[in-house]
């Protein structure tokens, strides 16, 4: 919430209005404080959009743009849901053949977990955040992962390292949120 101080009503004597911090909670702001991530990764969710959301749905996060055509010379025609130009470099969404959510992909400098969790993130990281995290497993490709599991929802990080190769310092490369099916860790481009 923003007031503005006006000053007094003459036009011609009034400073300029200057915008300043108020809340509602009895806080007091600092220059410090930022709003907080809406895009925080879990189990099964980025931020608002969670998996098996209808296209539908998932556009009126507002999160989304539907229907983006990409041109004649793009392997990806139309897309029918994808993340809004601001952060789509770094989030991708696949959708199962009756236009559902399947699984949402984090790459490079995309969002982080509620516990700092994120691409770049080392294994002992991921280890120290999640007590309930599954031993690292074969992914495919030379590459490892392991899951946090909450009921039917996941959430995969995946190693460029074969699991016998994985160690403390192994870095997450991308991640994966899936409900009912494992994540599969992995992007075919086109």
């Amino acid at each position: 919430v923003f007031a503005l101080n006006r000053g007094d009503d003459d036009p011609e004597t009034s400073p300029t209005p200057t915008p300043t911090a108020t809340t509602t909670t009895g806080e007091t702001p600092t220059a410090t404080q930022e709003a907080p991530d809406p895009l925080v990764v879990a189990p099964g969710r980025v931020g608002a959009a969670t998996v098996g959301m209808s296209k539908q749905q998932a556009a009126a996060t507002g999160l989304f743009d539907t229907d983006v055509d990409h041109g004649p010379d793009d392997c990806r025609g139309v897309a029918p849901l994808e993340w809004k130009k601001s952060v789509s470099n770094a989030l991708d969404v696949l959708l199962t053949g009756s236009g559902k959510i399947a699984s949402i992909g984090i790459t490079q400098g995309g969002p982080k977990t509620a516990e700092g969790i994120g691409v770049g993130s080392t294994l002992a990281q991921v280890r120290n955040a999640y007590e309930d995290l599954t031993p690292v497993e074969e992914a495919g490709f030379d590459q490892s992962g392991n899951y946090v599991v909450a009921g039917d929802r996941y959430l995969g990080f995946l190693y460029n390292e074969e699991a016998s190769d994985t160690n403390d310092s192994s870095k997450v490369t991308f991640m994966e949120v899936t409900k009912g099916n494992k994540p599969e860790l992995i992007r075919d481009g086109c």
